[in-house]
Protein backbone atom coordinates (compact mmCIF):
# COMPACT_ATOMS: atom_id res chain seq x y z
CA UNK A 1 0.00 0.00 0.00
CA UNK A 2 1.51 3.29 -1.19
CA UNK A 3 1.87 6.29 0.76
CA UNK A 4 -1.04 8.22 -0.73
CA UNK A 5 -3.47 5.14 0.48
CA UNK A 6 -2.65 5.76 3.88
CA UNK A 7 -2.86 9.47 3.89
CA UNK A 8 -6.53 9.48 3.20
CA UNK A 9 -7.69 8.39 6.31
CA UNK A 10 -4.92 10.46 7.77
CA UNK A 11 -6.61 13.68 5.98
CA UNK A 12 -10.11 12.51 6.98
CA UNK A 13 -9.06 12.17 10.70
CA UNK A 14 -8.22 15.52 10.53
CA UNK A 15 -10.95 16.32 9.24
CA UNK A 16 -13.11 15.33 11.37
CA UNK A 17 -11.30 16.89 14.51
CA UNK A 18 -11.54 19.98 13.18
CA UNK A 19 -14.98 20.06 13.46
CA UNK A 20 -15.02 18.44 17.07
CA UNK A 21 -12.67 20.97 17.96
CA UNK A 22 -14.34 24.06 16.51
CA UNK A 23 -17.43 22.81 17.97
CA UNK A 24 -15.90 22.60 21.06
CA UNK A 25 -14.12 26.23 21.15
CA UNK A 26 -17.34 27.44 20.22
CA UNK A 27 -20.13 25.80 22.95
CA UNK A 28 -17.61 24.65 25.72
CA UNK A 29 -14.38 25.55 27.51
CA UNK A 30 -12.44 22.52 26.00
CA UNK A 31 -12.97 19.73 23.94
CA UNK A 32 -12.30 16.17 25.76
CA UNK A 33 -9.49 14.81 24.90
CA UNK A 34 -10.69 11.48 24.68
CA UNK A 35 -12.05 12.83 21.25
CA UNK A 36 -8.15 13.39 20.27
CA UNK A 37 -7.31 10.14 21.30
CA UNK A 38 -9.56 8.04 19.34
CA UNK A 39 -8.65 10.67 16.03
CA UNK A 40 -5.04 10.70 16.49
CA UNK A 41 -1.62 9.16 17.60
CA UNK A 42 -1.10 8.97 21.75
CA UNK A 43 1.76 11.44 21.28
CA UNK A 44 0.09 13.96 18.50
CA UNK A 45 -2.99 13.87 20.66
CA UNK A 46 -1.39 15.21 23.54
CA UNK A 47 0.80 17.45 22.02
CA UNK A 48 -2.62 18.94 20.41
CA UNK A 49 -4.50 18.98 23.94
CA UNK A 50 -1.83 20.95 25.27
CA UNK A 51 -2.54 23.85 22.13
CA UNK A 52 -4.20 26.90 23.26
CA UNK A 53 -6.26 27.12 19.92
CA UNK A 54 -6.82 23.83 18.37
CA UNK A 55 -8.76 24.21 15.44
CA UNK A 56 -5.97 26.49 14.14
CA UNK A 57 -3.13 23.87 14.96
CA UNK A 58 -5.63 20.89 13.57
CA UNK A 59 -5.78 22.88 9.79
CA UNK A 60 -1.98 23.73 10.27
CA UNK A 61 -1.51 19.39 10.63
CA UNK A 62 -3.43 19.34 7.67
CA UNK A 63 -1.32 21.57 5.49
CA UNK A 64 1.77 19.52 6.80
CA UNK A 65 -0.04 16.39 5.35
CA UNK A 66 -0.51 17.96 1.85
CA UNK A 67 2.49 19.67 1.75
CA UNK A 68 4.13 16.13 2.42
CA UNK A 69 2.14 14.43 -0.49
CA UNK A 70 2.81 17.16 -2.73
CA UNK A 71 6.50 16.96 -2.00
CA UNK A 72 6.12 12.53 -2.25
CA UNK A 73 4.65 13.19 -5.67
CA UNK A 74 1.31 11.78 -5.08
CA UNK A 75 -0.52 14.76 -5.31
CA UNK A 76 -0.40 16.68 -8.23
CA UNK A 77 0.45 20.29 -7.81
CA UNK A 78 -3.24 21.38 -9.19
CA UNK A 79 -4.74 19.26 -6.49
CA UNK A 80 -3.01 20.82 -3.67
CA UNK A 81 -3.42 24.21 -4.46
CA UNK A 82 -7.18 23.85 -4.58
CA UNK A 83 -7.73 21.53 -1.37
CA UNK A 84 -5.13 24.62 0.02
CA UNK A 85 -7.48 27.10 -0.83
CA UNK A 86 -10.11 25.15 0.94
CA UNK A 87 -8.32 24.97 3.77
CA UNK A 88 -8.16 28.70 3.74
CA UNK A 89 -11.32 29.06 3.29
CA UNK A 90 -12.18 26.77 6.36
CA UNK A 91 -9.36 28.59 8.40
CA UNK A 92 -11.41 31.84 7.35
CA UNK A 93 -14.64 30.09 9.05
CA UNK A 94 -13.25 29.43 12.27
CA UNK A 95 -12.18 32.58 12.41
CA UNK A 96 -14.82 34.06 11.57
CA UNK A 97 -16.84 31.56 13.90
CA UNK A 98 -14.26 32.87 16.98
CA UNK A 99 -14.93 36.33 16.35
CA UNK A 100 -18.94 35.89 16.54
CA UNK A 101 -18.24 34.00 20.02
CA UNK A 102 -16.27 36.20 21.53
CA UNK A 103 -17.42 39.96 20.75
CA UNK A 104 -20.41 39.81 23.21
CA UNK A 105 -23.17 42.75 23.09
CA UNK A 106 -22.46 44.68 25.80
CA UNK A 107 -24.44 44.40 29.05
CA UNK A 108 -25.77 48.08 29.07
CA UNK A 109 -26.99 47.90 25.73
CA UNK A 110 -29.04 45.37 26.56
CA UNK A 111 -30.47 46.45 30.04
CA UNK A 112 -31.37 49.81 28.17
CA UNK A 113 -33.27 48.27 25.24
CA UNK A 114 -35.24 46.21 28.31
CA UNK A 115 -36.09 49.33 30.03
CA UNK A 116 -36.78 51.30 27.29
CA UNK A 117 -39.35 48.51 26.25
CA UNK A 118 -40.73 48.22 29.84
CA UNK A 119 -41.08 51.78 29.92
CA UNK A 120 -43.26 52.17 26.53
CA UNK A 121 -45.43 48.93 27.72
CA UNK A 122 -46.36 50.89 30.61
CA UNK A 123 -47.05 53.87 29.38
CA UNK A 124 -48.95 51.96 26.26
CA UNK A 125 -52.31 51.43 28.30
CA UNK A 126 -52.15 54.97 29.33
CA UNK A 127 -52.24 56.11 26.04
CA UNK A 128 -54.92 54.25 24.89
CA UNK A 129 -57.02 54.52 27.82
CA UNK A 130 -59.31 57.10 26.31
CA UNK A 131 -59.47 55.76 22.99
CA UNK A 132 -60.82 52.58 23.06
CA UNK A 133 -63.00 50.08 25.61
CA UNK A 134 -61.24 48.90 28.72
CA UNK A 135 -61.21 45.07 27.59
CA UNK A 136 -59.72 45.98 24.32
CA UNK A 137 -57.13 48.60 25.91
CA UNK A 138 -56.31 45.50 27.64
CA UNK A 139 -56.28 42.73 24.90
CA UNK A 140 -53.76 45.10 22.52
CA UNK A 141 -51.34 45.96 25.24
CA UNK A 142 -51.36 42.34 25.99
CA UNK A 143 -50.35 41.29 22.38
CA UNK A 144 -48.17 44.18 22.23
CA UNK A 145 -46.35 43.38 25.09
CA UNK A 146 -46.13 39.35 23.75
CA UNK A 147 -44.81 40.58 20.03
CA UNK A 148 -42.30 42.95 21.53
CA UNK A 149 -40.98 41.02 24.63
CA UNK A 150 -40.49 37.85 21.88
CA UNK A 151 -38.20 40.26 19.92
CA UNK A 152 -36.51 40.94 22.66
CA UNK A 153 -35.87 36.91 23.13
CA UNK A 154 -35.01 36.98 19.95
CA UNK A 155 -32.46 39.37 19.78
CA UNK A 156 -30.97 37.85 23.16
CA UNK A 157 -30.61 34.84 21.68
CA UNK A 158 -28.82 36.09 18.32
CA UNK A 159 -26.42 37.41 20.34
CA UNK A 160 -24.89 33.61 21.43
CA UNK A 161 -25.97 31.49 18.29
CA UNK A 162 -23.51 28.62 19.10
CA UNK A 163 -26.03 28.13 21.54
CA UNK A 164 -28.65 27.44 19.71
CA UNK A 165 -26.95 25.45 16.61
CA UNK A 166 -27.07 21.86 17.48
CA UNK A 167 -23.20 21.48 16.92
CA UNK A 168 -23.02 18.09 18.11
CA UNK A 169 -25.22 16.79 15.50
CA UNK A 170 -23.43 18.99 12.64
CA UNK A 171 -20.15 17.16 13.91
CA UNK A 172 -21.98 13.89 13.69
CA UNK A 173 -22.99 14.46 10.00
CA UNK A 174 -19.56 15.51 9.23
CA UNK A 175 -18.18 12.22 10.66
CA UNK A 176 -20.65 10.13 9.10
CA UNK A 177 -19.87 12.03 5.55
CA UNK A 178 -16.12 12.42 5.62
CA UNK A 179 -16.59 8.47 7.25
CA UNK A 180 -17.97 7.73 3.71
CA UNK A 181 -15.67 9.69 1.50
CA UNK A 182 -12.20 8.59 2.85
CA UNK A 183 -13.38 5.08 4.25
CA UNK A 184 -15.23 3.30 1.46
CA UNK A 185 -12.40 3.46 -1.36
CA UNK A 186 -14.32 4.65 -5.05
CA UNK A 187 -14.95 2.12 -7.79
CA UNK A 188 -12.20 1.68 -10.32
CA UNK A 189 -13.05 3.55 -13.17
CA UNK A 190 -12.87 1.87 -16.85
CA UNK A 191 -10.46 3.93 -18.88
Amino acid sequence: MGSGARTAPTAGLIQRAISWELNAKLTAPKCPDDVLQALFPEKEARWLAAQGNRPIQILAAMRRVLHGQLRAGNLPPSVHRKLEEDIRELDLVAGGCERLFSSPVPPTMSRHVIRCMVLWLLGLPLVLAGTMAPIAVAFWVFVTSYIFVGIEEVGVQVEQPFEIVPMTQLCRIIMNQLEDAFLQPPPELCA
